[in-house]
């Protein structure tokens, strides 16, 4: 069964993509004229991840959740999982979560390993907190 939503990634992706490659533009011409405060090694991993990200999922905040395409390994079959965070104080900022899809969804989305990574943004853990307790009501995990 499919439905559709007014947010759908699957018909937003290309733009999201786009919005994200733009805004990252932005802050690396800012590093590079000294107008950012933004670290010049996260606006070059944003940018470099960006040329290679295939997103599959998204949050309500404007969070997305990408495969990096440039790390598949034959040995697990698998690439890197990364979380870009759509910040209003600051440029996207990104957080590798794993390679496994299986454990993002069972420790990161379901589980409690987001409430303990320090590298999340402090308020997508607090909305993760939030909604931990309402995750599990609705799976029946509690």
């Amino acid at each position: 069964m499919s439905v559709k939503s007014r947010c759908d990634l699957r018909e937003n992706w290309v733009e999201e993509l786009k919005n994200l490659r733009s805004a990252s533009q932005r802050e690396s011409t800012m590093v590079e004229e000294g107008r950012s405060a933004a670290d010049p090694s996260e606006v070059e991993q944003l940018s470099t991840l960006l040329k290679t990200a295939m997103p599959f999922a998204d949050s309500d905040s404007g969070d997305v959740f990408v495969w990096d395409l440039a790390s598949y390994l034959e040995s697990d079959d698998s690439y890197d999982i990364y979380a870009i965070f759509e910040l209003y104080e600051c440029s996207p900022r990104v957080c590798r979560i794993g390679r496994s899809f299986s454990d993002f969804v069972q420790e990161f989305l379901l589980g409690e390993e987001s409430l303990q990574m320090k590298s999340l943004p402090e308020s997508f853990r607090e909305w993760m907190a939030y909604s931990h307790a309402i995750r599990l009501k609705f799976f029946r995990l509690d």
